[in-house]
């Protein structure tokens, strides 16, 4: 249904772009020389709406504005910002952030994508990660006179990285403790993954072979490979859990080693 009122629905409109936008279309539409009754209406709607964090900082880096969300992120109501310094509301960010500040007020260079980990008020003995996008705010003169900044918090997908890392770590481990081989067949991709120990166990030099599916049908003997091949296809086809084989390998010096292969599918 088309509003009654057309600033309303333009007010909206604007609402759904600023919402689409990355921080940096933000910044760019925090256009530090704008005086403008439209360009006034416009930077409220921003600092009202945007899903990152927003302020202004003064020479002395006291706030002289901010919005909602990164009052949020700091733990302190936005009122209680206006007036007092970077190091009074965060002081745990405050060693990182500082020096970087005032060196946009002295050279007049934009800061982008400047990351800066620590504590806020919001969420005390837990560490957080911001990206911070600084534009300088000049006036009339050369120098600038304050700073626009644009926040946006990624702890949780610094904690996802960090949790992806770990996993990688402990199957690291788990791998190099074990004495059996580790294999991996991606069925959508046909990419295979064969542990060091398959190697070792045929007498071969890590990566010496390849050992895609291929490589590993030209390994396996010719007895044992139509019976193998079609019980991992048949467990494939049923959706079973998994499925264990007995078959032989070519060693590095031409022997045949008999190999209990166990799968699972996933």
């Amino acid at each position: 249904m088309p509003s009654d009122h057309p600033s309303e629905s333009n007010e909206h409109s604007r609402l759904k772009e600023i919402l689409s936008e990355s921080p940096s279309e933000l910044m760019d539409n925090i256009d530090s020389g704008a005086t403008s009754s439209a360009y006034l209406e416009e930077l409220d709607l921003i600092y009202r709406y945007a899903p990152v964090g927003l302020c202004v900082l003064d020479k002395e880096l006291r706030y002289r504005r901010i919005n909602e969300r990164l009052a949020e992120m700091n733990g302190i109501p936005a009122e209680d910002h206006i007036g007092r310094t970077l190091r009074e509301i965060v002081p745990h960010l405050a060693d990182q952030a500082e020096a970087q500040l005032l060196q946009i007020l002295q050279t007049g260079e934009p800061l982008i994508g400047y990351e800066i980990s620590g504590v806020t008020a919001a969420t005390p003995g837990l560490m957080g990660t911001w990206i911070l996008n600084v534009l300088p705010l000049k006036m009339s003169g050369a120098e600038p006179a304050g700073l626009n900044i644009v926040i946006q918090e990624i702890t949780a997908s610094k904690q996802a990285e960090e949790g992806l890392r770990e996993n990688e770590r402990r199957l690291s481990l788990a791998i190099s403790a074990t004495e059996d081989a580790i294999w991996e067949w991606n069925l959508a991709t046909n990419q295979t993954y064969y542990s060091p120990r398959w190697y070792e166990m045929l007498g071969y030099e890590v990566n010496a072979i390849s050992m895609d599916f291929d490589g590993w049908k030209s390994l396996c003997h010719p007895d044992d490979l139509k019976a193998t091949r079609d019980l991992i296809h048949s467990s494939l086809a049923a959706g079973n859990p998994g499925y264990a084989a007995e078959f032989r390998m070519r060693s590095k010096d031409g022997a045949w080693k008999w190999i209990l292969g166990r799968g699972r599918v996933v």
